[in-house]
């Protein structure tokens, strides 16, 4: 099913093993950082990898 939304969207997604980068805009950092960690159990770091506008959390 997912295949399909996304070849009806243009993109096809990464193969299978191939390098993939994600990002998740949200208003509620504390809650979505809360979730990955307790559905995923990814760890989060704060990352200077922005110019201070805004927040930046990596995994």
């Amino acid at each position: 099913m997912s295949q399909e939304a996304s070849e009806m969207a243009g993109f096809a997604g990464p193969s299978p093993g191939s390098f993939c980068w994600t990002e998740i805009a949200s208003t509620e950092a504390a809650k979505c950082k809360a979730f990955y960690t307790n559905v995923f159990g990814w760890k989060f770091q704060d990352s200077d990898a922005t110019d201070g506008a805004f927040a930046y959390h990596e995994y």
